[in-house]
């Protein structure tokens, strides 16, 4: 058996990887955070344009940064990431318009396919959009379990 410790944790605001559509991921070590630079609570907060992300380097921040980012829309502020998963609709940033979020539990037999903000509401959440404009296409779709979150990430 090896006595080898783990590694240090990358300090806070280190990029640590980056995710699909260039989206940088952060360390959110707390404890090695500056206190120079993050002197308060409200210094941890996350804008990008003027929008609210969250808590500089959270789970959740990640996920409204990258929809921000790749798509276009955020979602509402959630107090723990998994209650992403009761949420039911994105907003589009740029004009304030409602799209559906359906949620699909991991392993599930019906799967998460891509919706078109033009077909909303006249499609089901399993219907392939076939929409003529495909840069309006979105995917609106959440894959979670929440019980493997809660006891992976500690978020209970």
């Amino acid at each position: 058996m090896s006595d080898a410790q783990a590694p240090e944790p990358a300090r806070f605001g280190t990029i640590l990887g980056v995710a699909a559509g260039e989206v940088a991921v952060y360390s959110s070590h707390y404890p090695s955070a500056d206190h120079a630079e993050y002197p308060d609570r409200h210094s941890y907060r996350s804008y990008l344009d003027g929008e609210y992300m969250g808590y500089k380097w959270q789970c959740v921040e990640l996920a409204r940064r990258w929809l921000y980012l790749n798509k276009g829309y955020v979602f509402d502020d959630v107090p723990m990431a998994y209650d992403i998963f009761r949420l039911r609709s994105v907003r589009v940033v740029k004009d304030d318009r409602r799209l559906p979020l359906h949620t699909f539990h991991n392993g599930a037999r019906r799967h998460p396919v891509p919706r078109c903000a033009n077909c909303a509401g006249r499609r089901t959440s399993c219907t392939p959009c076939s929409c003529t404009r495909p840069r309006r296409c979105c995917m609106t779709t959440v894959c979670w379990c929440t019980s493997i979150f809660r006891r992976c990430c500690g978020h209970a």
